[in-house]
């Protein structure tokens, strides 16, 4: 089940048991044509999928997680270096819903 989270009034929800957990994420948005970067914010560590994102009073929903890792040694594992989260405006996410809703029963012979 998706959950909202509301971090317009500029506060700081972090948890830091492990280092991942520390990293504030790099949100940026997936909309084709206009990908922009939203800033570094410090959000839950268990913020996945489907979940939906308040900041400055506009609401985005997150389409994809990502951990980016680096090898420091090669007899140390690899570490999480950056989280970064691909979100979509809310409005956005449910027109692109609407439109491949529509486009479901076109065919693709010429």
């Amino acid at each position: 089940m998706a959950k909202t989270y509301d971090f317009g009034d500029g506060s700081n929800s972090t948890l830091s048991w492990d280092s991942r957990e520390t990293l504030p994420y790099i949100l940026k948005t997936t909309t084709p044509g206009d990908s922009s970067h939203l800033g570094t914010h410090h959000l839950p560590p268990m913020i996945g999928k489907g979940d939906v994102i308040k900041l400055n009073q506009e609401s985005y929903k997150v389409r994809r997680v990502r951990f980016l890792y680096k090898m420091e040694s090669p007899d140390v594992k690899y570490r999480v270096t950056k989280k970064v989260l691909d979100v979509t405006r809310l409005g956005r996410e449910r027109i692109e819903r609407k439109l491949m809703k529509g486009l479901e029963g076109v065919d693709d012979e010429v």
